[in-house]
């Protein structure tokens, strides 16, 4: 493993988000969580987690307003043992 490069952290993450509420004309808060096991550098985690919750989980959909908060992040092994 070089160091800084070929680190995997497994992240547990919350997020929330602000989308268009069709009932009411305005706009909704939605809270989720997630987890997975992402190759980045330390610094590099939450802009990581923020990049896949953007493009995996709200593809295609209408928000504003996203909120990251990780409270779980800790070193794995490069490949699955």
């Amino acid at each position: 493993m070089k160091v800084g490069r070929d680190y995997s952290w497994y992240v547990a993450y919350e997020f929330g988000y602000e989308y268009p509420d069709s009932e009411t004309g305005g706009w909704a808060f939605y809270y989720d969580c997630g987890e997975g096991r992402f190759n980045c550098r330390k610094k590099d985690i939450k802009k990581t987690v923020t990049e896949h919750i953007k493009d995996v989980e709200l593809a295609g959909e209408t928000y504003r307003n996203l909120t990251v908060f990780i409270p779980v992040q800790y070193m794995t092994t490069v490949e699955e043992v």
